[in-house]
């Protein structure tokens, strides 16, 4: 290739853009402008990547056109704190994976299962209630078998072996996003549909007000 040489920012590969475009930004810090968190620790996100929020929202409003009354949809994000979680990286998961979403399904169980290189991603539509969310049986029974997928997958040979993040996000009906990390899941460590259930049910459908941290100003 001719031409001048510009270093204005290092050349990425299509799966690396995707990965980081994926990943949800890490809690904030002292540099971090992006994220206000609420009393209820939902990460508000005041400045995202564009294309990466007109991909999401279209996402979620293409799976959310016919949600049903009463109902609101959400993404459940399951990804590796480092590395990729997907079918090159992890197939003996995925064979666990395949299986259970083949038996997925039932009363109440609509979904969409999505692939990213940083980990699935289940489009759902949860019952909203004031003490918070909830999720038909057969989707919590299938996030369950992804965590159990993965643990199996290390075992026989899938790599890298981070940590796992199961991370609530999508929109409020004023349009605002939102995600909450609602649990995170060394590699090894036992989780129960019960477990998953009951995170689930404590993120609230939308903040209140009130209880957001106010920035100071300087």
């Amino acid at each position: 290739m001719t031409g001048t040489h510009t270093a204005l920012r290092p050349r990425l590969s299509p799966a690396v853009r995707r990965a980081a475009r994926d990943r949800v930004l890490a809690p904030p810090g002292p540099d971090t402008k992006a994220l206000t968190c609420t009393a209820k620790g939902i990460l508000l996100r005041s400045s995202m990547d564009p294309l990466w929020q007109k991909e999401f929202r279209k996402r979620m409003a293409d799976f959310g056109s016919a949600k049903p009354e009463g109902s609101q949809p959400i993404s459940i994000k399951i990804r590796v704190d480092s590395g990729c979680f997907h079918r090159e990286h992890s197939p003996e998961a995925y064979k666990l994976i395949d299986a259970a979403l083949s038996g997925a399904g039932g009363p109440g169980g609509a979904f969409k299962f999505e692939e990213h290189e940083s980990g699935p991603e289940i489009l759902v539509f949860a019952a909203v209630a004031t003490a918070g969310l909830t999720l038909a049986k057969s989707v919590i029974e299938l996030i369950t078998a992804i965590v159990k997928a993965r643990a199996e997958g290390i075992k026989k040979g899938d790599h890298p072996s981070a940590p796992l993040e199961i991370i609530v996000r999508g929109y409020w009906q004023d349009g605002e996003y939102f995600e909450k990390k609602i649990l995170r899941v060394p590699p090894g460590e036992i989780v129960t549909a019960k477990l998953i259930e009951d995170a689930i049910a404590a993120c609230p459908p939308k903040p209140e007000k009130a209880a957001r941290t106010r920035r100071r100003k300087h």
